[in-house]
């Protein structure tokens, strides 16, 4: 079940959202033009995964997070003639073992309540059963969260895609 699950995020951030804007290279440039960089995103989501940390931690008593990978980038399909496009995956963390069913509806809400604070859609339910949850979520960029517990619990994020600022090395 793991891998289906995998195979949904990986669809979702693969896909930026699935939104293609199509045209030539200036109409994709002009659409990546008025978003944020990709510097300014990342920074920013990376604010959110810090929040929401720190909030589970504090609020639901589950473990300290453990950082599994560290930050990775890569162009954007649904930008092809914009080779300056690019989206990362944050760093995944995890916390030891697993949330238990009686916090999960805390914890879902806290989730919720942040993501949608920083302009990300509810989230849709992916896996819900005795102890093994997984939920995701995207926003209007096309950037996507997981957020699961089974035999540990799982944070990761990944951007939609963005332009580098101009001084920054294209992926």
């Amino acid at each position: 079940m793991r891998l289906v699950i995998v195979g949904v995020f990986a669809a979702l951030v693969a896909g930026c959202a699935g939104q293609t804007p199509g045209g030539d290279m200036e109409e994709q440039q002009a659409t990546l033009a008025h978003r944020p960089t990709i510097d300014e995103m990342t920074a920013r989501y990376e604010r959110m995964q810090a929040e929401l940390r720190q909030r589970l931690v504090v609020e639901i008593g589950i473990s300290e997070w453990v950082k599994r990978s560290e930050l990775s980038g890569s162009g954007c399909g649904d930008f092809p003639d914009v080779p300056a496009a690019e989206s990362r995956r944050l760093g995944t963390w995890y916390s030891p073992g697993n949330l238990p069913d009686a916090r999960w509806p805390r914890a879902l809400g806290i989730v919720t309540e942040v993501t949608g604070a920083y302009g990300f859609a509810p989230p849709e339910i992916i896996v819900d059963r005795p102890n093994d949850h997984t939920i995701v979520g995207i926003d209007q960029y096309g950037a996507s969260y997981e957020f699961g517990t089974a035999v540990n619990t799982v944070l990761g994020v990944s951007t939609g895609c963005h332009l580098n600022p101009p001084e920054s090395p294209e992926p």
